[in-house]
């Protein structure tokens, strides 16, 4: 009854580190490079938006600010 439960323990043990380890990289890997491409196109597009928003907003605040 010793070496039943040992020899279950190990063997369960492996296939099931292996199974979500194998899983783990491969979402970890597709989601970091989707986002990280998403991030960048996305963050370029708002650079100019915000860019022309506050060129056109700087003159009108500084002239009420002064």
């Amino acid at each position: 009854s010793t070496e039943t439960p040992g020899t279950e323990t190990p063997s369960t043990g492996k296939p099931s580190t292996e199974t979500p380890g194998t899983e783990t990289p491969s979402t970890g890997k597709p989601s970091t490079e989707t986002p990280g491409t998403e991030e960048k196109p996305s963050t370029d597009e708002k650079t100019p938006t915000e860019t022309e928003n506050p060129s056109e907003g700087q003159p009108t605040g500084t002239g009420d600010g002064e």
